[in-house]
């Protein structure tokens, strides 16, 4: 072969090889542009997934500080429900110690109430000693005694002034205390209450038991004349200290049987007693006036019988 035809052969085999090469370059490159494309796909697919983490992780902050926000809050409603437990704990040691105390009170009160129960025939006899609630009692009887003023004339006009004087000679008698009913001697034989009648029903035993005093007419019709009454002058239930009446004190009473046939001859009297009671103090408070006429009242008596 000649030198022409061997560079002939040479370059026909070079562009072989170069468009070969050419070839394989350019398939290259088309994969190179297919795979940026992709990358760049994949770029922005990234990016789109990043801006969402982006937003979640906002709202994870976000709900990060509502959580310590609520965790403060708690924490805060923690100490005050510590306290207030501590409170209720407070409260429920002085429940207890009131509810012990209240079981000992409880236990006490039955006891009292046992021992109440154990007196109760103690107390029902002492009641029934007392006369407490059968009308005996010491207060039963009223206080004020106003007795009939019937007798004669000088006996009616000078009551007042009798009275006021046997008033007046008890409290002497008694270093300046008023005379009792329970200092006087009274009759064993009688009840309490019964009582002789006065003077004025032995003189005039027409009259009823309790009727008003004369009128000052009726007094002159005896012997001799008296003033009219005084209105001002303490009567006899005046000079009795307070609690006890013109029938006697609780202590002259009996006990038993006697006492109950008492209390049945009262409720069958009535009034009767009361009334026997004024006339026995005006009776007595006549005849001591009649004894201490000396002693100082017989002045006024006898201006009275002068007029």
């Amino acid at each position: 072969m000649t030198h022409i035809s061997k560079y002939k052969l040479f370059m026909r085999r070079a562009s072989h090889n170069r468009s070969r090469r050419d070839n394989e370059l350019r398939q290259d490159v088309q994969e190179s542009d297919t795979s940026v494309e992709k990358l760049k796909a994949a770029s922005d697919d990234l990016t789109q997934k990043n801006e969402i983490l982006r937003k979640r992780n906002e709202e994870l902050q976000q709900w990060n500080a509502e959580a310590l926000e609520a965790n403060s809050k708690v924490l805060n409603v923690n100490v005050v429900l510590t306290a207030t437990l501590e409170e209720f704990e407070e409260d429920c040691r002085k429940v207890c110690e009131l509810n012990t105390a209240l079981f000992d009170t409880n236990n006490d009160l039955k006891t009292l109430i046992q021992q109440l129960i154990a007196m109760t025939p103690e107390l029902q006899a002492l009641s029934d000693t007392l006369g407490i609630g059968n009308g005996s009692g010491p207060s039963s009887a009223p206080s004020e005694v106003a007795g009939p003023h019937s007798g004669t004339g000088a006996e009616a006009g000078t009551s007042t002034g009798q009275a006021k004087a046997s008033v007046d000679g008890d409290s002497k008698a008694n270093d300046g205390k008023p005379a009792s009913p329970v200092d006087r001697p009274q009759d064993p034989g009688k009840e309490e209450g019964d009582a002789p009648p006065s003077k004025g029903e032995e003189s005039a035993p027409g009259k009823e038991e309790g009727d008003a005093p004369p009128s000052e007419e009726e007094g002159h019709a005896g012997p001799s004349t008296a003033p009219p009454p005084d209105t001002n002058a303490g009567r006899a239930s005046d000079a009795l200290p307070d609690g006890e009446s013109v029938t006697g004190s609780v202590e002259d009473s009996t006990t038993g049987g006697e006492q109950a046939a008492k209390k049945r001859r009262r409720k069958k009297r009535g009034g009767q007693h009361v009334r026997a009671a004024k006339e026995a103090a005006w009776a007595r408070a006549n005849a001591e006036a009649a004894k201490g006429g000396d002693e100082g009242e017989t002045t006024e008596t006898n201006e009275g019988d002068a007029e």
